[in-house]
């Protein structure tokens, strides 16, 4: 009994150690598993909520008052109805490159023409008029859209640069944009409005107009979470195998 008792010692000391550290990186695994799957199911949500919102007819846009208080995942994406006058004096340009145009023939490198719009019961919003293809950024752009007009479109929050996007303003004396944050171009057009939404509204298309060319919203999400959820319950079933056979062995090696 005393030499059983000697050659199962170095056993379980062999284990205890790597034991310890299979348990706590287990456990890492199996949170980033599960937060995964519950990533997973609010994209799944979100699409859903968002497919609703497109499928609905356009609501009135919310009061300035309650502009500060919305949540992006609650509104992006909703059609809305809303009237006023454009304040061409303070357009905007966004760079960006349509590849596959949805909402007329012009597509390549060109603008999204960023204009604010005083709204007829106060407040401003940055409205996206479409896009305009580089060759044509001179032309006149205007006709039409002058006086009090009601449009619809699609709420977006204002956007951020991101760790692969170039900063807010770049080129063409500052006007030219890569990402579109409301409040640094109400304050680079040197606007004096109040307030101004935290987010724009990209037009819907408008056959009456050939420019700019609306409709040219992508609408599209990335749902991975699927993929990632197989790979951390799949690593941790993995790290459960492993250590299986190492106590197995050591075990074994003990037994001998």
């Amino acid at each position: 009994m005393q030499s059983d008792a000697l050659d199962l010692a170095p056993l379980w000391r062999r284990l205890l150690w790597p034991g310890i550290l299979s348990l706590l990186a287990l456990a890492v695994l199996l949170s980033l598993g599960t937060w995964q799957v519950q990533r997973m199911h609010w994209k799944d949500d979100l699409i859903a909520s968002v497919s609703a919102r497109l499928d609905s007819d356009p609501v009135a846009l919310p009061p300035p008052a309650e502009w500060t208080k919305l949540d992006p995942d609650l509104y992006q994406y909703q059609r809305v109805t809303l009237s006023g006058r454009y304040l061409h004096d303070y357009e905007q340009r966004a760079y960006m490159v349509v590849s596959a145009p949805q909402g007329g023939p012009f597509g390549g490198q060109g603008h999204w023409v960023m204009t604010p719009f005083e709204l007829t019961g106060g407040g401003v919003v940055w409205i996206n008029r479409g896009f305009v293809p580089l060759h044509l950024a001179d032309q006149d752009i205007t006709s039409g859209q002058d006086g009090l007009i009601t449009v619809n479109g699609l709420m977006r929050p204002s956007e951020k640069a991101g760790f692969a996007t170039p900063g807010n303003k770049v080129g063409f004396d500052g006007t030219l944009w890569f990402v579109r944050d409301t409040a640094e171009m109400t304050l680079q057009s040197g606007l004096k409005a109040e307030p101004v939404a935290p987010f724009f509204v990209d037009l819907e298309a408008d056959d009456s107009l050939s420019l700019p060319q609306a409709g040219e919203t992508r609408i599209a999400f990335s749902n991975r979470h699927f993929g990632y959820v197989l790979t951390w319950y799949g690593i941790a079933l993995t790290l459960i195998g492993v250590f299986t056979a190492f106590a197995v062995r050591e075990y074994r090696r003990g037994a001998d």
